[in-house]
C-alpha cells in the first residue's frame, strides 16, 4: 500500500502574500503576461508611472505588454518590506530593482517602490491593485 502524501500546511496570510510577490517576480522575468494578469482580481488595476491607470484584465494585459516593449526590463527582483492583513483584505509595500532600456537605447539599473492592495477570494490571495514608481527623475529633468 502506497503511503499517503503528507499535506502541506497552509501558509499564513503574510507568508502567502510574500509568496505571491515572488511568484509575480518569476512570471515577470519570464514575461508570462497571461499568468501575471491571472494574479489579479477580474477588476484589478495597474497604476504605472507616466501613464493612465489600467483597469480590468484586457487593459492590464496591454499595459504590461507595452512596458515590456518600451523598457525591456530584465533581472527584476521584488522585495516585500511590509505586509498587513485583516480578514480577507491586505496591503503590502516593497521595493524592486531591474535593468531597463531608456528611450535613447542605453540600459540602466532602476530602483522602484511599490504598494499592492489584495483580497482573498475563494481562499487565494489576489492583487486588487498594484502601484509602483521609479526612483529615476522625471524625463527631461
Amino acid at each position: 500500500m502506497a503511503a499517503k502524501p503528507t499535506p502541506m500546511p497552509a501558509l499564513d496570510p503574510e507568508q502567502a502574500i510574500r509568496a505571491l510577490a515572488k511568484e509575480f517576480q518569476t512570471l515577470y522575468n519570464a514575461r508570462d503576461i497571461e499568468k501575471l494578469v491571472a494574479l489579479f482580481t477580474d477588476d484589478g488595476r495597474l497604476l504605472l508611472p507616466h501613464r493612465d491607470a489600467a483597469q480590468g484584465q484586457a487593459a492590464m494585459r496591454a499595459a504590461i505588454q507595452e512596458g515590456f516593449d518600451q523598457l525591456d526590463p530584465r533581472n527584476t527582483i521584488i522585495e516585500p518590506t511590509h505586509v498587513e492583513h485583516a480578514g480577507d483584505v491586505a496591503f503590502s509595500i516593497g521595493r524592486n530593482t531591474n535593468n531597463v532600456r531608456l528611450p535613447d537605447g542605453t540600459r540602466i539599473d532602476d530602483r522602484s517602490k511599490w504598494m499592492t492592495a489584495l483580497r482573498r477570494e475563494r481562499g487565494q490571495w489576489k492583487l486588487v491593485s498594484l502601484i509602483y514608481n521609479t526612483d529615476r527623475p522625471m524625463p527631461g529633468r
